[in-house]
């Protein structure tokens, strides 16, 4: 767990909470160069459950502002809705499409967090390179997710998180039984491959958004100093949207045609009297 720290945390962008997502995104993607770690909060019930029980993860036993990470490898700065980057969506992508040989690794553009209502949370943390060094590799290494699959097994961490967040309580705690979070566990592999630790050791095995979120702002030793973080949070209580009603909608039956309407018979012609 992140224990108290002492140090003031690293100065970061703090977005009004009326910014939009969009204006959020188009300032990150003006002064971005090269990747950069993206965290969402979402207000589903799966991303509420994920928010809450990262609890044990802070000091003061808070909910996290964030349910999942990811990797925006291309900024796009004339169209930032259209920059693109690789996750491990629990939530929004379907397991059909996590195909096994990428290690449930898919494809994400900025446009599909645009949503303020479904994604009220958004921060961006920009992590430059060290001295003489590339981020290519943190592409290349998200992009080949099953090279090192036995310290990240991608798969089997997946499955474990979406059983406890079908139902928590028939599932144990996943960061208590040194389970991480896939999609954290993405973003600080990826960044391993340019010798960026984002996960101390004495944390290893407990990736989640939230550790990304606390290393970044206390850990400038490993992280870096120039680390730049811009951040929007709208939803800072948890807030899970409403339950959608029971029982179940379904679409309304058609009423099945009448019987045709017989024609009436014609009137004969009656003929004319001289």
């Amino acid at each position: 767990m992140i224990v108290f720290s002492d140090k003031a945390p690293r100065p970061y962008v703090e977005l009004p909470a009326t910014t939009s997502s969009e204006a959020f995104f188009a300032q990150v993607a003006g002064s971005a160069s090269h990747p950069a770690i993206l965290l969402v909060g979402g207000s589903d019930h799966a991303s509420w459950t994920t928010r809450v029980q990262q609890a044990p993860m802070r000091f003061d036993r808070r909910p996290s502002d964030f349910s999942h990470a990811a990797l925006v490898c291309e900024w796009d700065r004339s169209a930032p809705e259209r920059s693109w980057g690789l996750e491990i969506n629990l939530v929004d992508v379907a397991p059909s499409a996590q195909r096994p040989e990428h290690g449930a690794v898919t494809l994400f553009r900025v446009a599909d967090y645009l949503d303020a209502v479904r994604f009220p949370n958004l921060a961006v943390i920009d992590v430059p390179p060290p001295s003489g060094a590339s981020l290519d590799a943190v592409v290349e290494a998200a992009r080949t997710p099953l090279r090192d699959s036995l310290r990240y097994p991608l798969l089997r961490w997946l499955a474990a998180w979406r059983a406890f967040l079908t139902l928590p309580e028939a599932s144990p705690h996943p960061l208590a039984n040194r389970t991480p979070h896939p999609a954290a566990a993405l973003v600080a592999m990826a960044y391993e491959a340019a010798e960026l630790t984002l996960v101390p050791a004495a944390t290893d095995m407990q990736h989640c958004p939230e550790l990304l979120w606390a290393n970044a702002k206390y850990w400038r030793s490993a992280v870096g100093a120039n680390v730049t973080i811009t951040r929007l949070i709208r939803d800072p209580e948890a807030k899970v949207r409403p339950a959608m009603p029971t029982p179940i909608e379904v679409p309304k039956r058609r009423s099945p045609p009448g019987p045709k309407p017989k024609p009436k018979p014609k009137r004969s012609a009656k003929p004319r009297r001289r």
